[in-house]
């Protein structure tokens, strides 16, 4: 596989770049080239990005949840480059990107 980010994903990686920290702006000229090279097997909506000699790498600063849900999305980068976007569901019972105006920078009980 080897695709562009769908709008959903775009939208929600973007979400994951508003935040301040260190390296962000440079995150943020990555994304209009982010390429997909596959999605994880269990048919949640996580996927890898096309960043050749490179793993998932490490989280990013800022994490994502979901208003009202124990889900939580997670952008990791390795070396400078992004390198794939995350959601784990706690339960189980989600299994599309949320529409960023549902993410919250923590989870609510």
């Amino acid at each position: 596989m080897d695709r562009a980010l769908t709008d959903a994903e775009r939208a929600v990686v973007e979400w994951m770049l508003g935040g301040d920290f260190e390296g962000v702006e440079d995150y943020r000229g990555q994304v209009a080239g982010i390429r997909v090279r596959g999605g994880c097997r269990c048919g949640c909506p996580s996927v890898d990005f096309v960043v050749p000699g490179t793993g998932l790498g490490s989280p990013l600063p800022r994490e994502g949840w979901i208003r009202g849900e124990a889900v939580e999305i997670t952008l990791f980068a390795k070396g400078g480059r992004l390198t794939g976007l995350e959601q784990t569901d706690y339960v189980g019972s989600r299994p599309t990107l949320p529409d960023p105006a549902d993410l919250v920078d923590s989870p609510q009980t």
